[in-house]
C-alpha cells in the first residue's frame, strides 16, 4: 500500500509530507476512544489524548472495500499507570486523490499485565457466623488494585455451575468479598493498579 496520499482536513494533500501508514494512523486516533466491546473487563475505554499514548501500531491486514480503505490494527497504549492491547478496523475513505481519516471501531481491550502485583494479593476462606465461610481478597498492599479473573458459580438460573468473569477492585490494605460459596472454583488472571 505505499505510495497513498493521506489528507488531514485543511491541509491539502499535495502539501502535506509523505509519512508511514502506521504515523498518520497515530495522528489520526489521537482525541479518539478506544472502549472494550465485550464490557466485562474493567478497563471499559481508553482515551488516546497524546501521540505519546499510542506505543506501537502493527497493522494485522489491509482491504480496499468500494472507496474505503480498511486497516484491522493491534495497538499498545500506555496511560500513567498501565499498558494496554488493543484491536480495532480503521476506516479511511477516498475523497478525490487522498485517503480521509472516516472512524474507527473497536473490537478489543485488554490490560497488559505485568504481573508485579500478583503477591499483593491473597485469598482466605473466612468463617462468619455460625460456620459459614466466604472466600475473601486481602490487598496487602499500600496501593488500590484490581483484580481480574474466572469463577466458577451457579448460573442465573441455579441449574448448574458456569466459568463467570469478574473483576473487583480491592482497596489498599482492605479485603473484598469474592464469593459466598465456599466451595467456589476460582483463578486469578490477573492483578494491576486502575
Amino acid at each position: 500500500m505505499s505510495g497513498i496520499i493521506f489528507s488531514t482536513p485543511g491541509i491539502n494533500a499535495r502539501q502535506q509530507p509523505s509519512t508511514s501508514i502506521e504515523q498518520q494512523i497515530k495522528r489520526n486516533l489521537v482525541g479518539r476512544t478506544v472502549i472494550d466491546p465485550t464490557r466485562i473487563r474493567y478497563r471499559e475505554k481508553f482515551d488516546i489524548k497524546s501521540i505519546d499514548n499510542i506505543l506501537c501500531v502493527e497493522i494485522i491486514n489491509s482491504e480496499k472495500i468500494d472507496n474505503e480503505l480498511v486497516y484491522h490494527c493491534r495497538l499498545k497504549l500506555k496511560d500513567s499507570t498501565n499498558e494496554y492491547f488493543a484491536d480495532v478496523r480503521i476506516v479511511y475513505a477516498l475523497n478525490g486523490q487522498a485517503w480521509v481519516f472516516q472512524h474507527m471501531q473497536s473490537k478489543l481491550l485488554e490490560i497488559v499485565s505485568t504481573g508485579k502485583y500478583r503477591q499483593c494479593v491473597r485469598e482466605r476462606k473466612d468463617t462468619v457466623g455460625y460456620n459459614f465461610e466466604k472466600w475473601y481478597l486481602y490487598n496487602d498492599c499500600d496501593v488500590t488494585l484490581i483484580v481480574e479473573g474466572k469463577i466458577f458459580v451457579w448460573n442465573s438460573t441455579g441449574m448448574k455451575k458456569e466459568w463467570q468473569y469478574f473483576w473487583l477492585e480491592v482497596p489498599a490494605n482492605e479485603k473484598t468479598l469474592l464469593s459466598y460459596d465456599a466451595d467456589a472454583d476460582f483463578i486469578i488472571e490477573r492483578v494491576e493498579r486502575p
